[in-house]
């Protein structure tokens, strides 16, 4: 028999040792001490009390004595983990021995896994005890903060549950139910201290601010975010912001609406793969806890990335001005010459015709040829502000014909040359391609001559949406013209405001004051 291997005094006496098996006692014992390990650890002492167990069952908590009790094969057959061996592997005679040996063991094997508490405990449950990003020190001081919550009940309510809320997590306070609801999940309206521990250990210990908010947001069972994670933030700021009460609080449908609204909205921004997930590096990219946080806080009209009524007012107003159905009831939707009216037809018909091809993005529609309020929402975006990442790749899109992820300049030429025909048709000075071309290798210059990739634009938004306008917009070609683009990097620079603020603030005023009710009702009481 081996002797054990001792260690090397050299290597006891390492500093990195001694903190190494300091660092697992403490984590040891902390596990110990859990609630949900102490019962584990009673039913396996129950277990090994019963006298009807001849053999015991593979233990993931016992693999020494189980080593020296069973053999490979033995093990292998219980827990269909290692192969079983070849059968040329030993002689026929003991082959034939072993076979009828392996199937009485593996018989009282089962039997046992059936009596056993492994039956019934997958070993996914065994609590995690090891925590590398925390320090046994930050552990203590949540258990502490813990112990005082529920130092005289063992079960809180939702009104005892908001210092949880807001000193134990730094959450905002309207978002108090929501994080209740998550770990009060039968809807009892209380919350044991067991149920509380499980769900933070699970989802919030050792996480930093931006994992927590990700893990709150998103369902347990996925690694990224849903459009409907974020209908229950919707709902509280619908129910309790009081900023909504004079726009939509009585409306159930342009609540609807108005959630909708804001998730595509932050769809359009965060989602890098336009799959309907937001992944952890979405996330931690984003500026989405910043915003949750002002706007459960603030005035909602205040936030003008995602949640603003008045962004969400000129989106849908828009939409509902260009569909041509008459019935209030039902779903809205726009045909390709209803569309082509938008902005007064500034849009030329080669884009339109590449949008309803559905080149730059696939309509979510459930209606052959028609745009829906989603699609339309994604294409205003895009058109009214051309430096995102989004509406880059959107209109980049449109160009490259042969999507081969390179614009030329006979492709350009191809969308300019409807620009002039327009230019003509209106009497309007043109502007002849090789000075658009020129202005345009100068603004951005590409790797590759006269080759640009939709990272050249991706580097120059502001100039990149100086181009797309010159291609496929005519009014605000001509409006650009007016401009002096050397300076359009000097604009770029000014982030109080972009270009769908501006553009939304003074459509909002000019919807106001159009659509100004007489009788004080809103200006749309109906789809």
């Amino acid at each position: 028999m081996e002797k054990s291997k001792k260690l090397h005094p050299q290597i006891k006496s390492n500093i990195r040792y001694k903190l190494s098996a300091k660092m697992m006692q403490e984590n040891f014992i902390y596990w110990l001490n859990l609630l949900s390990t102490s019962k584990i650890l009673n039913n396996l002492f129950e277990n090994c009390k019963k006298s009807d167990i001849s053999i015991s069952a593979p233990n993931p908590f016992f693999p020494d004595i189980m080593k020296n009790s069973l053999t490979n094969s033995q093990i292998a057959s219980a827990n269909n983990i290692i192969p079983p061996a070849s059968p040329n592997s030993s002689s026929g005679k003991n082959n034939k021995l072993e076979k009828r040996n392996d199937s009485n063991i593996n018989k009282r094997i089962k039997d046992s896994l059936n009596n056993s508490i492994l039956s019934s405990m997958k070993l996914s449950t065994i609590p995690k005890f090891y925590f590398p990003k925390v320090g046994i020190d930050i552990i203590n001081e949540e258990n502490s903060f813990i112990d005082s919550v529920f130092e005289n009940s063992n079960n809180i309510t939702i009104e005892s549950f908001l210092t949880i809320t807001k000193n134990f997590y730094n959450f905002p306070p309207l978002l108090n139910q929501m994080l209740f609801n998550k770990i009060d999940t039968k809807n009892k309206g209380i919350i044991t201290k067991e149920q509380f521990m499980n769900y933070h250990i699970q989802n919030f210990r050792g996480c930093s601010l931006i994992e927590r908010w990700f893990n709150f947001i998103k369902s347990p069972e996925r690694k990224y975010i849903i459009r409907d994670d974020f209908n229950p933030i919707l709902r509280a700021l619908l129910d309790m912001n009081p900023s909504l009460d004079f726009e939509i609080q009585d409306n159930p449908i342009f609540q609807k609406k108005y959630s909708d609204a804001v998730i595509m909205r932050i769809f359009y921004i965060n989602d890098s793969n336009d799959d309907g997930k937001i992944t952890l590096h979405d996330f931690k990219r984003s500026d989405l806890i910043d915003v949750i946080t002002q706007v459960c806080d603030d005035d909602i009209n205040n936030e003008r990335r995602y949640f603003s009524y008045e962004h969400f007012y000129v989106i849908y107003y828009t939409f509902w001005e260009l569909d041509n159905s008459s019935e209030p009831d039902k779903e809205l939707y726009i045909n390709k010459e209803s569309f082509s009216k938008y902005d007064s037809h500034s849009l030329s018909m080669k884009a339109i015709n590449r949008i309803f091809d559905q080149i730059p993005r696939k309509f979510v529609s459930n209606e052959k040829d028609m745009m829906c309020f989603e699609d339309f929402l994604w294409y205003m975006l895009s058109e009214e502000d051309k430096t995102t990442k989004t509406s880059i790749k959107y209109w980049f899109k449109v160009i490259d014909l042969d999507d081969n992820g390179i614009i030329t300049p006979s492709e350009m030429e191809y969308f300019y040359q409807e620009q002039i025909e327009r230019l003509e048709s209106s009497q309007s000075e043109v502007v002849q391609f090789n000075d658009v071309l020129c202005q345009l290798y100068d603004m951005i210059p590409p790797e590759k001559e006269y080759q640009w990739t939709l990272q050249n634009f991706l580097a120059h938004p502001q100039r990149a949406s100086f181009i797309f306008n010159a291609l496929l917009n005519l009014n605000k070609f001509i409006d650009n013209e007016l401009k002096d683009p050397v300076s359009m990097d000097e604009i770029q620079r000014r982030k109080d405001f972009t270009d769908w603020d501006k553009f939304a603030c003074n459509e909002y005023q000019r919807l106001q004051e159009e659509n100004a009710p007489e009788d004080g009702e809103p200006i749309i009481d109906d789809e």
